[in-house]
């Protein structure tokens, strides 16, 4: 890692350029722009954050006055910050403080399910390019349903797609089929069929497909819950989970029944680590509950809501049997800030990472 002096106005760096480095204020200030926006980082901030897990700018960004950074690799300023909890902890606040930037971002491009399914049928020649058919009669018994969802028939909708895809399950268009599958499920209330399509449709790898099951999520107002689902929750090193066992063993719960432990709607005051059995994450749509997500053995759920002070956007349930752990937000990230750092640099790049999706980025 080196220092490096900028000049009053300065540019750092532009918006969408391929990033290597990351940045610390040491002295003066940088100020990010993007959309009308500004950002303004004081020293012992690290410069645009999100660029560390992007792997580019998200704004224009310039010094303010004279000012001086560290400046080093990704992995550098991590191991650098990991080394001072300190400025783990600001960059941590930091993130959570600017959240309110980037949620403002996703709402001007948030739309209904009626919305997305009419993109949809408008572009269903687009997806029939794009994911080619392969073999004879697929072409016209996906047009056929196509229609039956288009004239909202969606019934016959669902019971062609379903044809489609038992006779031509292997092919390229299956993933579009499947897509247009759930919008007919969920307008006939067959909520878990269509959660249960659409959460296997997303994949490792962004493609039209997954977009727009991203945008299903968002019409169902799901945010952090659906960034789990897409993402998973933190991949905190095996050691934390030990250290969570070991720390809060007098206080594992053991649940004698199907638990509602929050409610949609309602504040998220806990962190909860499961050290057996599973909890289910699920929306209610009427008088039903489908299930959205298993968050299974010594895995973790709340963060995002807890740092966010968000209320939850789905239902967290703890099936019979799991043994589970509760814990404060301030306990949870005094342990994973100052007692062991490098669970607290994953939780910091999930977060990271989650606003990244917030704005949208590749």
């Amino acid at each position: 890692m080196k220092e490096v002096k900028m000049n009053p106005n300065e540019k750092i760096s532009h918006l969408g350029q391929e990033v290597s480095n990351a940045y610390i204020v040491q002295s003066g200030g940088a100020i990010l722009k993007r959309n009308g926006t500004d950002r303004i980082f004081i020293a012992g901030d690290i410069i645009d954050p999100v660029s560390i897990v992007s792997k580019k700018s998200t704004g224009d960004i310039y010094a303010v006055g004279h000012t001086s950074l560290i400046a080093g690799s990704i992995e550098e300023i991590l191991g650098f910050i990991k080394k001072n909890p300190k400025l783990l902890q600001r960059a941590l606040l930091k993130a959570v403080e600017e959240l309110p930037f980037f949620d403002e971002e996703l709402s001007d491009r948030l739309q209904s399910i009626e919305e997305i399914t009419a993109i949809l049928i408008s572009k269903r020649q687009y997806l029939l390019n794009k994911y080619p058919p392969l073999l004879f009669g697929e072409k016209p018994l996906y047009r056929k349903a196509v229609k039956y969802l288009q004239k909202k028939d969606f019934a016959n909708a669902a019971n062609n797609f379903k044809c489609y895809l038992k006779q031509y399950q292997n092919s390229l268009l299956s993933r579009p089929v499947k897509l247009f599958l759930a919008l007919a499920e969920l307008n006939l209330s067959n909520f878990n069929a269509a959660a249960e399509l659409l959460t296997n449709l997303l994949d490792s790898s962004k493609d039209v497909v997954s977009d727009y099951v991203r945008k299903l999520f968002g019409a169902f107002e799901l945010n952090e819950t659906a960034f789990i689902l897409t993402k998973g929750v933190p991949a905190y090193p095996e050691n934390f989970s030990r250290k969570i066992i070991e720390e809060y063993a007098d206080k594992i719960v053991t649940l004698e029944e199907d638990t509602p432990l929050v409610e949609e709607g309602k504040a998220f005051n806990s962190i909860y680590f499961v050290v057996e059995g599973e909890l289910w994450a699920a929306k209610k749509r009427g008088n039903k509950f489908f299930k959205l997500s298993e968050i299974s053995k010594f895995n973790t759920f709340g963060e995002l809501h807890v740092l966010t002070d968000s209320k939850a956007d789905s239902t967290l349930i703890g099936k019979s049997g799991t043994k589970l752990i509760s814990i404060d937000r301030k306990s949870f990230f005094k342990i994973s800030i100052f007692e062991f750092p490098e669970a607290g640099i994953e939780l910091l790049k999930y977060l990271l990472s989650y606003e990244k999706e917030l704005l949208g980025e590749d």
